[in-house]
C-alpha cells in the first residue's frame, strides 16, 4: 500500500475530514497540523521515549476523533473511553495517542520535501504504530475494550507494514548508489546485509524486551530482520545458488546430528558414485572413509562438490527439506547434487538448486549468533576457507577497523557469489552478494568493498543493545 491508496487507508481508520480538490479527497496540509505540534528540528535516534512525544503530534480540534463509548463493568454504561481509569482504558487511550501523532509524522513526511526530513518522520511512524501496537496489546480479553483493540490492532498492523516498507526501501537506496557508483548493472545482482548483533531499539525497555522477542521470531522463521537488514533483489531468487547451497546442506546436516546425537567423528564412506571434478586442493577422494566433520570442513572450506553429493545421499534430500523448512528456510531448495566440468554424479537430482541471497544472509546471522547446536563447527569451517579471491581480498586494505571472519563462495556459469561475515568497529554484519551471468570477480570485489567502505563511515544499520 502506497501513495494514494495509504492516505485513504489513514483516512479510513481515523475519519479525517477531507476537502474536495477536483474530484480528488486531498488531505489536510501537514503544516496545519504541525502548527499545533512542536516538532524537532532534526531526528535523534538516542531521545525516542514514548514519554516525550506527549506533547507531540496533537490533531487539531477541528479533526478531533470522536471518542468511543464501550463499558467497564466498575463504571457506569456508555462513559467515554477518556472518562475510564481502568489500566485496559489508559493503554487504549494511551494507544489512540500514539496512533494520532503516527499519523501527524506519515503527514509531515509526506510533504516534506528533504530527504532527510521526510526518512526521521518515516522512522517517527513506525516507531508510533508499534507503540500503539504495544499498548493495544496488552489489553486483556476479560476487557471490555478488547474487542476495539483488536479492530484497532488489525488496522494499525496494516499501516506499520506499510511503514516498514518505505523505510525498508528509503534505507536500502544505498546498494543501489553503490552499483551506480562502481557502473555494474543492478538489475543482475543480489545484495543482503545484515547485522549480525542484537540492536537497541528505540522503543520503552518493555517495548526492547518485546523487539527482541519479534526478532528472535523473524531469526528463526529464516527472514531477515528489517530494521537490522538492507537488500536489494535480495528476495529475488540467484540464477544459480553454485558452491553457496553448501551452507544450507551444513546446516541440514548439524541439524541432523543434533537431533540423532550422531558423533561428528564417526566415519562415512565416499562412494565412487558421487564423485565429480573438484577444486584444485581437495583432499576427499572417492572410496575411503572420512570422519563426518572432516567431509562437512571440505564441503565448505575447500567447496568439495565430491563431500557435498556424499552428504546429500547420507542426510537425505527429504531430510534436507523438512529440516530447510522446519528452520523456515521455506524458498531454498538444495537437494541436487554438485556437477563438475564434465562428470555428472549418479542420482543428481530433478529438481534445480534454489536460494536467495535473503535467506543466505539470515542463515549466516544465525550461524555467526552461535544459537544451534553445531554453529560452532559451521563457523569454523568458514573462517578456515581456502578460496579468499573475493570477500577477504576486496576488505584487506580497508583499515584496521575492517576484519573479514569468514565466507564461502560460489561460481559456475551462471553466477558468481559470496557470502561472508566481516567485522567493522564493534559491529558484525553478513553479506551476499550474487552477479547474475557473470564472472566479474573484480565488480565482486568492489560492491563488498564499497559497502564495508559505507559502514566504516555511516555506522551500524541499528544501534547496539547494551547487555
Amino acid at each position: 500500500m502506497s501513495g494514494f491508496g495509504y492516505t485513504t487507508a489513514i483516512a479510513a481508520t481515523f475519519g479525517i475530514a477531507f476537502g474536495i480538490v477536483g474530484g480528488l479527497k486531498v488531505a489536510p496540509s501537514a503544516a496545519a497540523w504541525a502548527s499545533r505540534t512542536v516538532l524537532p528540528q532534526a531526528f535523534d535516534r538516542s531521545v525516542f521515549d514514548p514519554a516525550i512525544f506527549d506533547d507531540w503530534g496533537k490533531w487539531p480540534s477541528s479533526l478531533q476523533r470522536q471518542s468511543a463509548e464501550p463499558t467497564d463493568p466498575e463504571l457506569e454504561p456508555n462513559t467515554p473511553v477518556n472518562a475510564l481509569s481502568s489500566p485496559a482504558a489508559r493503554d487504549y487511550n494511551r494507544a489512540m495517542e500514539l496512533a494520532d501523532q503516527a499519523v501527524s509524522a506519515y503527514l509531515t513526511a509526506r510533504e516534506s520535501d528533504e530527504g532527510d526530513r521526510s526518512l526521521a518522520f518515516i522512522r517517527r511512524e513506525q516507531f508510533l504504530w508499534r507503540a500503539s501496537l504495544q499498548k493495544l496489546a496488552a489489553i486483556p480479553q476479560g476487557s471490555n475494550l478488547y474487542k476495539q483493540a483488536a479492530i484497532k490492532r488489525e488496522q494499525y498492523q496494516r499501516l506499520l507494514a506499510t511503514a516498514d516498507g518505505k523505510l525498508f526501501q528509503a534505507e536500502s537506496a544505498f546498494l543501489t548508489d553503490i552499483l551506480s557508483g562502481i557502473q555494474v548493472n543492478p538489475d543482475l545482482v543480489h545484495i543482503t546485509l545484515c547485522q549480525i548483533d542484537p540492536v537497541e531499539t528505540r522503543l520503552s525497555a518493555q517495548t526492547v524486551s518485546q523487539s527482541a522477542s519479534q526478532q528472535d521470531s523473524q531469526a528463526q522463521s529464516g527472514q531477515i530482520d528489517g530494521d537490522l537488514c538492507r537488500h536489494h533483489r535480495g528476495d529475488q531468487p540467484m540464477a544459480s545458488p553454485a558452491s553457496l547451497i553448501k551452507v544450507p546442506v551444513a546446516v541440514a546436516l548439524m541439524h541432523k546430528v543434533t537431533a540423532e546425537k550422531i558423533d561428528l567423528d564417526s566415519e562415512i564412506y565416499i562412494d565412487p558414485g558421487n564423485f565429480t571434478e573438484d577444486a584444485q586442493g581437495a583432499v576427499i577422494e572417492v572410496g575411503n572413509e572420512y570422519p563426518l566433520r572432516k567431509v562437512m570442513s571440505s564441503m565448505i572450506n575447500q567447496s568439495n562438490n565430491t563431500a557435498t553429493n556424499q552428504l546429500i545421499d547420507y542426510v537425505g534430500r527429504d531430510y534436507i527439506a523438512k529440516a530447510l523448512n522446519d528452520l523456515g528456510y521455506t524458498d531454498t531448495y538444495a537437494g541436487h547434487k554438485l556437477i563438475g566440468d564434465r562428470v555428472m554424479p549418479q542420482n543428481p537430482g530433478s529438481r534445480g538448486n534454489r536460494l536467495t541471497t535473503n535467506t543466505m544472509t539470515a542463515m549466516m546471522v544465525q550461524i555467526y549468533q552461535l544459537e544451534t547446536p553445531g554453529d560452532e563447527e559451521l563457523v569454523s569451517a568458514l573462517v578456515s576457507q581456502h578460496d579468499q579471491e573475493l570477500g577477504y581480498e576486496a576488505l584487506k586494505d580497508l583499515g584496521p577497523a575492517v576484519h573479514w571472519i569468514g565466507e564461502k563462495t560460489g561460481q559456475n556459469n551462471r553466477v558468481l557469489g559470496s557470502t561472508l561475515a566481516v567485522k567493522i568497529g564493534e559491529e558484525r554484519y553478513a553479506l551476499t552478494v550474487a552477479l547474475d551471468h557473470s564472472g566479474d570477480v573484480v565488480a565482486m570485489q568492489q560492491s563488498i568493498r564499497a559497502i564495508a567502505a559505507h559502514l566504516l563511515e555511516t555506522g551500524p544499520l541499528s544501534g547496539r543493545v547494551e547487555r
